[in-house]
């Protein structure tokens, strides 16, 4: 009964979400000059060769309920490993993961989510497939869609998975990536790099990044992510 209790407290105290979240920029929106590979990829902000500390807040929607999270999140998008400790809105730890591309090991848990094992679970899968795998590649193939000007550029994985990368707005960014290998089947969009007054999201390196993030997986969950900050390590 503590468990659902706590579950109960946490979704009453959250206060901090905020919604919805903008809109990806629909064409016809012209992008000029047309970009290679490489420039879409150096304007990637997950493509590797970075490592950033992201603190944000979180609603995570199971089929029976919703569960609000806050969080800090150091991640490596070169070696895809990332560090997520999650906590409730008075900064008590519910849970310490590492996650890396393959895997996650728990190293903590609130005792009473201790019956609730798939949390953790959700949460290391969520992470893995937001931050870590799959990503941009630099042998990934690269399609321009649109006519007389290109509204929207398609990075489609070259290995084995079916995984497709979507870039678009102005300036260019990764608006969403789906998913479809070992039986799973989902989605992460990435909204709000930059406001309708032109005000962008950046880090302390000028790298845009995405102020909310939504996944939704096909076996039924949905993450939603609201960046506080994010700084390049």
């Amino acid at each position: 009964m503590c468990v659902y209790i706590l579950l109960l407290f946490l979704l009453l105290s959250s206060g901090c979400a905020k919604g919805p979240f903008l809109p990806h920029p629909q064409p016809p929106l012209p992008i000029s000059p047309q970009l290679s590979k490489t420039q879409l990829l150096e304007k990637c902000w997950l493509a590797p060769g970075h490592r950033y500390l992201c603190r944000h807040s979180g609603v995570l929607k199971l089929l029976w309920r919703e569960i609000p999270l806050e969080g800090m999140i150091r991640f490596d998008t070169t070696l895809q490993q990332a560090r997520l400790v999650g906590m409730d809105s008075m900064g008590v730890k519910l849970f310490d993961l590492s996650v890396t591309a393959t895997d996650h090991t728990l190293n903590y848990l609130l005792p009473l989510l201790e019956e609730h094992p798939q949390l953790p679970e959700m949460v290391a899968s969520s992470v893995r497939h937001i931050f870590l795998t799959p990503n941009p590649q630099p042998e990934d193939r690269l399609t321009r869609v649109g006519e007389d000007e290109v509204y929207q550029y398609v990075l489609s994985s070259a290995r084995d998975e079916e995984v497709i990368f979507t870039f678009g707005g102005d300036p260019v960014h990764l608006q969403q990536k789906t998913y479809h290998f070992d039986r799973r089947h989902g989605r992460v969009d990435y909204y709000e790099y930059g406001d309708q007054d032109g005000d962008q999201n950046v880090d302390q390196d000028g790298m845009l990044v995405p102020a909310g993030i939504v996944l939704e997986d096909d076996s039924g969950y949905r993450l939603t992510l609201w960046v506080q900050e994010i700084r390049e390590l």
